[in-house]
């Protein structure tokens, strides 16, 4: 295990998520090599990482879940689908500026998804579904 780069990972996470943790009392609720979850009583944000040689972590993707069905969602699916936001492009522009994907899902969450968590209204979940 490589613990000081899952503390490296876990706390810039939550240096680009601050608002959106603090206002939604989200918590730590695990960090390993593959995954960091932030979370409450009603929804976890995850951030999945990949394992490269020679220890780095790199972020891959952020997924939300919905605590109490247990259903789990890709952010891009999400944006993409319901609010019809060309995820990756956007991603592209950010990484242009040199701005982490970390930060710029941070922006993305706290933009379109920050009071459909904060209402604890996943009714889209059924859109996603079916």
């Amino acid at each position: 295990m490589n613990q000081p780069q899952i503390d490296e990972n876990r706390e810039y996470i939550a240096s680009c998520f601050t608002k959106t943790f603090s206002e939604l009392d989200y918590y730590l609720k695990s960090a390993d090599m593959n995954a960091i979850i932030y979370g409450n009583d009603h929804s976890e944000l995850i951030f999945i990482y990949d394992m490269q040689q020679y220890g780095q972590m790199i972020f891959m993707n952020l997924h939300i879940k919905n605590t109490k069905t247990q259903n789990q969602f890709d952010i891009k699916t999400i944006l993409d689908s319901l609010f019809e936001i060309n995820t990756k492009q956007i991603l592209e522009e950010y990484h242009k500026k040199q701005i982490t994907q970390e930060k710029t899902y941070s922006l993305l969450v706290e933009k379109y998804l920050f009071e459909t968590i904060k209402s604890n209204d996943f009714s889209w979940e059924e859109k996603l579904i079916n």
